[in-house]
């Protein structure tokens, strides 16, 4: 098999590889073919190869048929047979020639822009369809695994704003959560100091409650007959008046101290009554947060 590059420039600087493939039977009939990945032959069997030919050319993943007429062909048969003759000649001496062309024609693909001609049969036109067909088939499933992969990677871009939305979301709760916790933290240290302000008041309110009994008791053991007071009122008038005064006095501090006694045990009470909703409260946070974390997720 020889095998002919061809290689021209337009004006675009726009390069195209021209292969034509001639099969010729030698005397031993030994000579193997090389396999041309620009031939046509990859596409058609070798029954259609070897008839008449045409051209077809690969643009843009697609397989067109380049339209010529006869003179063209003929004209097309004329010089690929000069070529042939001219690649013959210089076969013997232009090895190196021959595989700098090899290199060319491996680096000019469809992909870089240029166009590869491919020889094929006049009466190939069905084959070609269906070759058309399945590449334009190929090329659909191209497009459509292109979509899915575009659609898979909007779902994955919208998984990943998702889980990072949820994962803010998340530290607002818990953010939140503390900040919850530390003002119940707070409350209860501000009833503890409460609760023992006012049970330093109820036991002081005791203590001048039992020494006002105590003097009252005094005064009782002390007192005097009528008549030995009134002796004594009139002896010491100013005396009495005074202890009058004082008594009188007394009396309203014990009512004074009865009162504020009264007040402390009832702040006492009211205390307690405090504490213990705070401890109800702290017994079922934790089951109010898990109802709230259960919902934020649902």
């Amino acid at each position: 098999m020889n095998r002919l590059f061809r290689k021209s420039a337009d004006k675009n600087k726009i390069y195209s590889i021209v292969l034509l493939a001639v099969n010729e039977e030698g005397d031993d009939g030994n000579d193997q073919g090389v396999v041309n990945p620009f031939s046509f032959k990859n596409f058609l069997s070798d029954d259609l190869a070897s008839r008449n030919k045409r051209v077809l050319q690969i643009v843009d993943d697609e397989v067109r048929e380049v339209n010529t007429d006869q003179d063209n062909g003929k004209r097309n048969g004329t010089k690929s047979q000069e070529l042939n003759r001219e690649t013959a000649a210089q076969s013997d001496s232009g090895s190196e020639t021959e595989d700098e062309s090899e290199l060319t024609s491996s680096l000019e693909s469809p992909m870089s822009g240029s166009i590869n001609y491919f020889v094929a049969s006049l009466d190939s036109s069905e084959t070609q369809e269906k070759i058309i067909e399945e590449m334009n088939q190929l090329k659909e499933e191209n497009e459509k695994l292109r979509r899915e992969l575009q659609e898979s990677n909007q779902t994955v871009d919208k998984e990943k704003k998702r889980i990072i939305s949820l994962q803010k979301k998340l530290a607002k709760i818990e953010k939140r959560e503390a900040d919850e916790t530390a003002a119940l933290e707070n409350m209860v240290q501000m009833v503890e100091k409460n609760l023992e302000l006012t049970t330093q008041r109820a036991l002081r309110a005791e203590a001048t409650v039992a020494k006002l009994m105590e003097e009252v008791n005094i005064l009782k053991t002390e007192s005097v007959p009528i008549a030995t007071y009134n002796q004594l009122l009139d002896a010491n008038h100013y005396t009495m008046t005074a202890v009058k005064d004082k008594s009188k006095a007394a009396a309203d501090q014990m009512n004074i101290a009865a009162k504020n006694a009264e007040q402390a045990v009832r702040q006492l009470l009211t205390g307690v009554d405090t504490l213990k909703f705070i401890s109800q409260q702290l017994e079922s946070i934790d089951r109010i947060t898990d109802v709230h974390v259960h919902s934020e997720k649902s």
